[in-house]
Formats: C-alpha cells, sequence, structure tokens
C-alpha cells in the first residue's frame, strides 16, 4: 500500500499513524515460524507424509517456498500467510502468490543502520521462480508454455536423462521466433546468448544451480546439483561440443565432485546463431 503525501496535513488521510516499517508489527501481516510449527503442526505433518520426508525436511521445504518476508530492520522472517494456508488446504507446494499477480516481489534482505539503506531481494523460491519465468516469457517469446517446459525439464534433470534434456533445449530453443534473437553483431548475438541460457537455468529453482560458478581454475557455465545427479555444462556459441567438453576437463570443473556419490554428467553443448538452437551435445559420465 503507498501512503498519501501531496494532501493537507488536516486531510483525514494524514491522522492515521504509518506502521509500515514499525518494528512493534513487524509480525502483523504474516506468520513466524515458531507460529506455523505451533498452530499447524498437523498439516504440517501430513504434507511430509504425502511427500514421503520426515517433519524437519518438510518444514524446509515450505520455509524456502514461502517463508522470507521481512517488515523491519530486524529483519523478523515471516511467511506469506495466503501461500502457507493454501498448501496446507491443498497438501502441495504451489505457487499461490505469484500465480494471483500480486504485489509483494521484494522484501527487505539487509539493513545497514550506519547510513540506514536497505537491500532488496526475492524472498523465496516461489517469487523468484515466478518472476523469473514472467520475464523469460518476455524477453525470449517462445511458442511453447514456458511452465510446461521447465516442469518436463526439471523431471528430466530428476531421472538422469541427459539425450533428453538435448531434446528439450533443441526444441525450446526452436521456438523462439526469429525476430526475438536477430542481432546485428557477434558482439550483441553473445549477449542474447548468455542472457537465455541465463534465465532458462535460473527458473530450474527446484534443484541446486549455479551459474558461471566461480572455481580454482575458471568459471563453470551452468552446474545443476540434484539428489541422484550432477550436471556439469558448458555451451559454445557458434563453436564445437568437444571444445566445451575439452574446457571442462582442462579447467577441472568435476574435481570438486569427485568423491561425490553421485552420477556426474559432463556436458559440452554447441548453439548456432544462425538457427537458434543446438548443433552439437555431446556426454561423458
Amino acid at each position: 500500500m503507498t501512503k498519501f503525501s501531496q494532501v493537507s496535513v488536516f486531510s483525514g488521510f494524514n491522522q492515521p499513524s504509518d506502521i509500515s516499517m514499525a518494528p512493534k508489527y513487524e509480525t502483523l501481516c504474516g506468520i513466524t515460524q515458531q507460529e506455523m510449527e505451533s498452530y499447524f503442526a498437523e498439516p504440517i505433518r501430513e504434507m511430509a507424509e504425502r511427500f514421503k520426508v520426515d517433519v524437519p525436511e518438510m518444514l524446509q521445504k515450505l520455509k524456502a517456498q514461502y517463508d522470507g518476508y521481512h517488515f523491519s530492520e530486524n529483519l523478523t522472517d515471516i511467511y506469506n500467510p495466503f501461500c502457507l494456508l493454501n498448501a496446507f488446504d491443498q497438501q502441495v507446494l504451489r505457487d499461490f502468490w505469484f500465480g494471483s499477480y500480486q504485489s509483494g516481489y521484494l522484501t527487505i534482505k539487509e539493513y545497514d543502520p550506519d547510513f540506514g539503506t536497505f537491500l532488496l531481494d526475492f524472498p523465496n523460491k516461489e517469487v523468484k521462480s515466478g518472476f523469473v519465468s514472467l520475464v523469460a516469457a518476455g524477453y525470449l517469446k517462445p511458442e511453447q508454455n514456458m511452465d510446461n517446459w521447465i516442469r518436463t525439464l526439471v523431471q528430466t534433470l530428476r531421472k538422469g536423462e541427459p539425450d533428453t534434456i538435448r531434446d528439450l533445449f533443441t526444441s525450446f530453443l526452436a521456438s523462439i521466433p526469429y525476430t526475438a534473437r536477430r542481432k546485428e553483431d557477434q558482439k550483441e548475438r553473445e549477449s542474447y546468448f548468455n542472457y537465455t541460457f541465463y534465465l532458462i537455468f535460473r527458473m530450474v529453482s527446484v534443484y541446486a544451480t549455479y551459474i558461471e560458478k566461480e572455481q580454482s581454475q575458471g568459471r563453470s557455465d551452468c552446474i545443476v546439483e540434484t539428489p541422484q545427479y550432477v550436471y556439469i555444462f558448458e555451451f559454445k556459441l557458434d563453436g564445437m561440443a568437444d571444445e566445451a567438453l575439452k574446457q571442462i576437463e582442462d579447467k577441472g570443473y568435476a574435481k570438486p565432485y569427485l568423491s561425490d556419490p553421485r552420477k556426474l554428467f559432463k556436458i559440452g553443448a554447441s548453439f548456432s546463431s544462425q538457427t537458434g538452437t543446438i548443433e552439437e551435445w555431446k556426454t561423458a559420465e
């Protein structure tokens, strides 16, 4: 809600006290962690059974999805009650708030008392993934439904099927209109290519996803970690898939996972600025 400022001091609108950022009332419009665990123990337990996890893990899932709102410099975590109550009622984790197109996309993440400044960021996974999907749809203008595509991609990552991942990327990129990706020079084409894959992988928020992750010998383009698999991606624009795989080897991007029990896929991919989709895709386990 915005304040009325350009009105007379004697106006009725200026009589109430503004409590928008008052620490005394910071938990007024949401649900705290203690309140959730105290008053909603039964639906949390039911959700844990439905998701086949224990209660602590279910609490973590709920926190990542719906917590993180702050209404004062105290930074007390507040759950979105609209989302939380809908999740308990329907026994699912869904993007209830972003799907309603309400405001509340950013919240306070840090406060510097010396300068009186605030750092704003997305409050949780729900809002972040929804906002990035909205931006990606507007920027890329694909013919495919992005929500369905991301859902299929996540399921494929979960199953450990790199060839299907290739097919998904090929069809999705081919659905982007030529007018959306047409760029005049090499620098513009590279920038479009980088933005495209940044947006795509930022939407995969179900699993730990690292874009240009810094390592001892360089930055890997993208790493996605699931409970059973690790995917290391290296992309080349108008290059060769073998070059991309060689870079993964030469730079040692897989070394941090040598003792990891999960199966690891190294994926080198080349994309054409002319066709706008995959030219080569090679996988090494």
